[in-house]
């Protein structure tokens, strides 16, 4: 609850009320219920009928010291917080929300003695945000949170694919607390009083939207919504770029992330923006200062995981530009064709590896993180030369993970003909 205050009464049911005929009321594994991360426990089990979950109320308004009362000639059920008062009759679609009329869907209920309640209008009636997971069948109640709705200049909530938002506590001498929503109504729980929060949201349609900058706020209790986040349309004349495969064509699933290398160490948490090519293969970057130097880096190909087929593609490497006024465009970013898919054998304690591929000149081409006992290499030419040169992260018996990778490198002329070097391999010059 927003605010806390004991339970100066406790209700009492005498008798027992005929259950109405109800479908499906038994489900073969009740839900569990968590209250600001911690499982509530009741008397009798959480009850699903015809899709909404009842739990005995007592159970409840005592875990949010919640004030109850029971009038039994008119079986009416009474909770009074602080700031809320609910009253629910059994077996009546009528309830009173601070003292106003609201229309339920699923009317409360007598079974072996308990008083049932629907739990998210319960819930929701006392101020608390309800969450339902169904895979795992799990509700989850918050009483510190706020929401925060995005939207664009229109006033229309913007979608879950365009914008991903990220909520940081300010003080580092507390646990970090940090998540990434995909959704434009975010829910934000778990908040601390008094506590100063930092949130960015992080635009996905660059071409559509200016990037907004970070703002700040101080969670007090009671507090349920932000204001309104507006996105502003980005201008016509926007400085772009494009990234795309080396026949021209965009290529799906691709995030790049931008790095601003004259920011601090201090701020270097919070330069790294991530932005996302259109469907054209389009980008822009945000807040571009000029004079600073920015590095551009393919973060994401594919959401691979073991036993999935490779990435058609490699990860190319960018070469890093200083932002001037007056620039017609932003790097053109060309994403090799998977070439070589090599073999990775780990052993002696050695649990990953990244893989570079770099020409005669030393320039990088490519590079590879660890795909499950595989590196995928692109960008080579025939007859040229190139070196191959990787880096095994093992544990050690000093450290968790050994702070000196395993270093080593590989010359050799291309020729698609020849199959992929296993890695590791013995250094040659």
């Amino acid at each position: 609850m927003r605010k806390t205050v004991r339970i100066v009464a406790l209700f009492l049911v005498f008798g027992i009320m005929a259950l109405p005929r109800l479908v499906g009321a038994q489900p073969a594994s009740p839900a569990s219920v968590y209250l600001d991360g911690s499982p509530l426990s009741f008397e009798h089990e959480v009850v699903e009928v015809n899709g909404y979950n009842y739990v005995p109320f007592r159970n409840l308004f005592e875990a949010l010291n919640v004030t109850i009362d029971w009038n039994p000639s008119t079986k009416t059920i009474i909770g009074q917080s602080n700031s809320d008062t609910l009253e629910l009759q059994i077996g009546s679609l009528t309830a009173l929300v601070n003292g106003k009329s609201v229309i339920l869907d699923a009317a409360p209920f007598i079974r072996n003695g308990a008083s049932y309640v629907p739990l998210r209008f319960a819930s929701q009636s006392l101020g608390l945000l309800v969450q339902w997971y169904s895979a795992e069948k799990v509700i989850r109640l918050s009483t510190n949170y706020v929401t925060l709705n995005i939207k664009n200049v229109l006033g229309d909530k913007v979608t879950n694919e365009e914008v991903s938002v990220r909520l940081l506590a300010k003080e580092p001498q507390q646990e970090p607390y940090s998540l990434d929503h995909r959704q434009a109504t975010m829910e934000m729980t778990g908040l601390l009083p008094e506590r100063e929060y930092e949130v960015s949201v992080q635009v996905k349609d660059s071409l559509r939207f200016i990037q907004p900058k970070p703002f700040t706020f101080v969670y007090k209790a009671g507090m349920q919504v932000l204001p309104d986040l507006m996105l502003e349309d980005a201008p016509s004349d926007l400085l772009r770029g494009t990234v795309t495969d080396e026949d021209g064509n965009p290529v799906p699933n691709l995030t790049l992330m931008v790095l601003d290398e004259n920011a601090g160490e201090e701020t270097l948490n919070k330069v790294n923006t991530l932005v996302y090519p259109d469907e054209k293969g389009r980008y822009s970057l945000p807040n571009l200062i000029a004079g600073h130097r920015y590095n551009i880096s393919v973060q994401k190909l594919s959401n691979y995981r073991a036993g999935e087929p490779y990435p058609d593609h490699a990860y190319p490497w960018v070469p890093p530009f200083t932002y001037k006024p007056g620039m017609k465009s932003l790097p053109s970013i060309v994403v090799p064709k998977a070439q070589w898919v090599g073999n990775i054998a780990l052993s002696d304690g050695i649990i990953s590896a990244i893989v570079f591929l770099n020409d005669e000149d030393g320039t990088q081409i490519s590079h590879s993180p660890y795909y499950g006992g595989k590196y995928v290499l692109g960008g080579m030419v025939k007859g040229q030369k190139y070196r191959i040169s990787y880096m095994l992260i093992r544990l050690s018996s000093a450290a968790p993970l050994d702070q000196s990778p395993l270093w080593s490198a590989y010359w050799f002329t291309y020729d698609p003909a020849a199959p992929a070097p296993d890695l590791p391999i013995t250094p040659n010059k």
